[in-house]
């Protein structure tokens, strides 16, 4: 193999690397955000009880990587997750007249870090009682790292 042709293929992987690693991987710079959280959600949804480290900025979520894989997720499903201000707001708007609510803190950051918000049965008459299981949603938040 010609050197030229050897320098341009070093190049072409160089090219490659650089790419693939600075501008596709929100890990390459951390301190563009202010911090990481692993969240898991469970619920009756897609994607359900799947890992997501969730990497924010200026109280939103900046990007999002499935932790099994370490791959990115799309851009359109970073709104199934919660930042903790966005689980403080999950907590503040839930009308326990309806719903259980259930909240653990994290004992060294006091960030929520699980949520579970299932409706109450209702009574229907005297010998029926429903349940909305499929109405059930919980959050599971741990690994917290500020970045700045």
């Amino acid at each position: 193999m010609s050197k030229m042709k050897t320098l341009f293929i070093i190049l072409q992987i160089g090219l490659c690397f650089i790419s693939c690693n600075e501008f596709n991987n929100p890990l390459s710079d951390l301190n563009q955000y202010d911090y990481s959280i692993d969240q898991v959600r469970k619920c009756f949804c897609p994607n359900a009880e799947r890992k997501v480290k969730i990497f924010v900025k200026d109280d939103l979520i900046a990007d999002a990587i499935n932790t099994a894989d370490e791959t990115r997720l799309p851009e359109n499903e970073w709104n199934q997750y919660k930042t903790i201000k966005g689980l403080f707001d999950e907590i503040t708007k839930v009308d326990t007249t309806y719903n259980n609510l259930i909240v653990t803190y994290d004992s060294d950051y006091n960030y929520p870090k699980f949520v579970s918000i299932s409706p109450k049965p209702i009574k229907i008459n005297d010998t029926l009682i429903v349940r909305i299981m499929d109405a059930d949603i919980s959050y599971t938040t741990d690994n917290y790292k500020k970045y700045k």
